[in-house]
Order: structure tokens, then sequence, then C-alpha cells
């Protein structure tokens, strides 16, 4: 048994007192610090005993081995393939101090495309640049084929931007659809 101050009142308690005589307040010695202190070495003891005991591997699989699909490799690659038969057009006008921009996207590829994220960047009078909006167009290119998206809106830019361009930042690949009986027919 030893005798340590009140939490409350700061006079001289036991430790194995459930009360304090002279002020009342409950358990008068106990370290709150203390407690938490220890649960939290309790809590990291596993994680410290992984780091030093486990051999220098981590038994937690990491996003890229363990999420990723199989054919990630092979898509990447599709991807860069069907991203350089991309073409995208554009014109910037202005509508009640918002930059709307015309687009015309033409997919040359042999796979559709959906979801393309467009960057636009905006350069002042002295060609700095000066603002960046990028949005998404939520929609099908089919292979081969035009795509025209009027007054598409790019939200406020920076009030000095004078020029500006676009490029088709990212997208996904779309399943084609199954080619027509007529067009089957037709020899097309």
């Amino acid at each position: 048994m030893a005798l340590r101050p009140c939490r409350e009142c700061g006079q001289l308690v036991s430790t194995d007192a459930k009360t304090c005589l002279y002020c009342g307040k409950r358990h008068p010695t106990r370290s709150w610090a203390a407690i938490g202190c220890f649960m939290l070495m309790v809590l990291a003891a596993p994680t410290i005993i992984a780091k030093f005991f486990g051999g220098g591997h981590s038994t937690i699989p990491t996003p890229s081995s363990a999420y990723a699909p199989p054919s990630s490799v092979s898509t990447v690659a599709l991807k860069s393939q069907v991203k350089q038969k991309l073409r995208l057009d554009f014109a910037f006008f202005e509508r009640s101090s918002v930059t709307m921009v015309n687009f015309r996207i033409a997919n040359q590829s042999d796979r559709a495309v959906k979801d393309l994220t467009i960057i636009c960047t905006y350069f002042g009078p002295s060609r700095t640049k000066i603002d960046s909006k990028t949005r998404t167009i939520y929609g099908v290119v089919p292979a081969r084929s035009t795509k025209r998206i009027s007054a598409f809106n790019m939200g406020s830019v920076h009030s000095q931007a004078r020029t500006g361009y676009c490029t088709i930042e990212d997208f996904e690949l779309a399943a084609n659809p199954p080619s027509s009986p007529a067009v089957l027919a037709s020899g097309r």
C-alpha cells in the first residue's frame, strides 16, 4: 500500500482506496494516462513483434498484387495502344462567365471507349499556366467512329485565361457492341 496525492484535492491517499477520504473522488489515485499507455502497448505489440520477428516479409498483400485482375498488364498495354488512336478536337467559348467547350472525339481504334477523363489547361497572356480543369465525359465512343459533344461545361476559369488546350487523360475500355445482322448481310 503506497500513498499518492488525490487527483482532485491533492491530499495523500492510499493507492488501494476506492474513494478519497477528504473529497469523495472515486479512484482518487488512478492515472488514466497510465491505463491508456498500457492499452496502446497491448494493441501495438502484434505489429511490433511482426516487424522485428517476421523476417521482413509483409503478410498483408499489396493492392497491386492482391486486387489487380490477372489481365491488368495486358489491359494497360491495350489502353496504351487505344490511346494512340484517339483524337480530340476542341473549341472554347464563353457563356455567362463559364467556359464551354465543343469536343470532337475520333476513335480510330478497334475498341470502344467510355468515360473519358479530359484535362483542359489554360494560359494567361504571358503564356504562363494559370488554370486547369478536369472533367469526365460519361458516354461511349464506339470503335472506328466519331462522337461530338456540344457546349460541355468546364466551369469557371481564371479571368486572365487567353489560350488553352485539352487532352484525354484517361478512359475505360468499353465492350464492343455485337455486329447487327443487317450489317453482316450487307457485307460492310
